[in-house]
C-alpha cells in the first residue's frame, strides 16, 4: 500500500478485534479502497494476524471488569500514539474522551453505531429498573451533545437508526450489517446432519431459550439435531443455557459451539451453508423492533431457510427477499416441519443482501468526512 495512504484506527472495548463488522466488513473494505488500516480491540498478544489489516489487541477482560471501565483513560492514549488521519469510535464510552483525542491528534472523528444504546439502556435487563429512564435520558443527552460538538461523520449499521438517533447537522450514512463471504478457511467440524441452527449473540432477547423449546416439539416428531453458535460475555446467562441443555431429554442431541469463546464469522457461515433451517426467535422488544439482524441476510445468501419472529418489518422484508417462513404460537410443528422440506431457494440478486451493496456509500461518506 502506498505509504502516503491515509490512516483509519478503528477503537473499541468489548468487541474482538476480528469483529465481523469492525474487522471483516468496515477494515477490510476499507484497504481495498486504498487507506491504512489498524484495529484496537479485544485479543491476546501473538495470535492474530492479517495480511491486511493492523491487528493491535488489548487482552481479554471481562464486560463488567475493572479493565473495561478504565478503557478511556488507557485506550485512547495507545491510539494516539498512532497518529491517524481518522479514529472510528465503537463504543460510546469512549465518546467522552473524544475531546481530548482530538485536541491531541487532529484528526477526524467518526461514530459507528452498532446498537441504539438509549433503547437498550431503558429497556434492557442490565441496569436497575428504578433507574433505567433516568439513565437513558442522560446517556441520550450526553450521546448527542459528543455527536455534534465533535464527530465528524456517523454511521449506523441498521436503517431504523437513523430515524431513531436523527442528528440530521452530523455527515451520516447507513452502512447495513449485511451477508458477506468470509475468506478465511472455517476449520470447524460440522455436527452430524441434519441440523438446527442457532447462530449468533447467545442472548434472552434474542430468543435463545426459545429456539430450544420449538426444538424439542420437533424432535419427537422428526428427530434432527439442534446446534447452538455464538458468543456471550454474560455468564449467568451461559449458566443457565448449560442447565438449560442438561434437562432437555434430548440433551445428547444439542451441540455448543462458541459459549464463553468468540466462534469466527467463517465457521458461522459454514454451519448456515449445511443446516437444514435457522431459527431467530426475537423477543418483540422496543430496542430490537425494526431491526434487520445480520442473520437474515446472511440467510438470503446461503439459500437456507429462517424461521423468524412474526413481526411485520421482518414479514414484509421476507415478501420483498423470501429468506424463510414467520412462526406463529399456534404453528403446529408438522405444519413447520413440512414447510422446510418443501423449501425452494429463491432467485435473488446480491443487491438483496450482499455487504458489497454498502461499499460505494461507505467510500462517497469517508471522502467526505476526511476531506478528500
Amino acid at each position: 500500500m502506498p505509504s502516503g495512504s491515509l490512516h483509519i484506527v478503528h477503537l473499541s472495548v468489548l468487541n474482538p478485534v476480528r469483529h465481523t463488522r469492525i474487522f471483516g466488513k468496515l477494515a477490510r473494505t476499507q484497504v481495498k479502497l486504498g487507506y491504512r488500516v489498524s484495529i484496537l480491540a479485544q485479543g491476546e498478544e501473538g495470535e492474530l494476524e492479517s495480511k491486511s489489516v493492523e491487528l493491535i489487541p488489548t487482552g481479554i477482560f471481562g464486560r463488567m471488569s475493572r479493565r473495561r471501565w478504565l478503557a478511556p483513560f488507557w485506550l485512547m492514549p495507545k491510539a494516539a500514539e498512532l497518529k491517524a488521519d481518522a479514529y472510528v469510535i465503537h463504543t460510546p464510552e469512549l465518546l467522552w474522551r473524544v475531546p481530548w483525542l482530538k485536541r491531541k491528534t487532529g484528526a477526524a472523528i467518526l461514530y459507528d453505531v452498532h446498537e441504539n444504546y438509549t433503547l437498550n439502556i431503558r429497556h434492557g435487563a442490565h441496569w436497575p429498573i428504578g433507574v433505567r429512564r433516568l439513565m437513558s435520558r442522560a446517556f441520550s443527552f450526553w450521546e448527542n451533545r459528543m455527536v455534534h460538538r465533535w464527530v465528524d461523520g456517523v454511521s449506523f449499521a441498521e436503517r431504523v437508526y437513523a430515524g431513531q438517533l436523527g442528528w440530521e447537522g452530523s455527515n451520516r450514512v447507513v452502512l447495513e450489517n449485511r451477508a458477506q463471504k468470509d475468506e478465511s478457511i472455517s476449520d470447524v467440524s460440522l455436527p452430524q446432519q441434519p441440523y438446527l441452527l442457532y447462530c449468533g449473540t447467545l442472548a434472552e432477547a434474542w430468543g435463545l431459550f426459545e429456539s430450544i423449546d420449538l426444538w424439542e416439539k420437533w424432535y419427537p416428531i422428526s428427530p434432527i439435531r439442534l446446534v447452538i453458535a455464538g458468543h456471550s460475555q454474560q455468564m449467568e446467562l451461559l449458566r443457565r443455557l448449560h442447565g438449560r441443555i442438561r434437562q432437555s431429554p434430548y440433551s445428547e442431541e444439542i451441540t455448543l459451539i462458541g459459549g464463553e469463546d468468540y466462534v469466527p464469522h467463517q465457521d458461522i457461515t459454514r454451519l448456515i451453508d449445511h443446516c437444514e433451517a435457522g431459527l431467530a426467535l426475537y423477543h418483540d422488544l422496543p430496542q430490537i423492533r425494526g431491526k434487520i439482524p445480520t442473520r437474515f441476510f446472511e440467510f438470503m445468501q446461503a439459500g437456507r431457510p429462517l424461521i423468524f419472529s412474526d413481526q411485520p418489518a421482518w414479514k414484509q422484508l421476507n415478501e420483498q427477499s423470501p429468506f424463510g417462513f414467520p412462526h406463529v404460537e399456534d404453528m403446529a410443528p408438522e405444519d413447520l416441519i413440512e414447510r422446510i422440506r418443501n423449501w425452494q431457494p429463491p432467485q435473488l440478486s446480491p443487491a438483496d443482501y450482499a455487504w458489497e451493496s454498502q461499499v460505494s456509500a461507505m467510500e462517497n461518506w469517508l471522502k467526505v468526512c476526511l476531506g478528500k
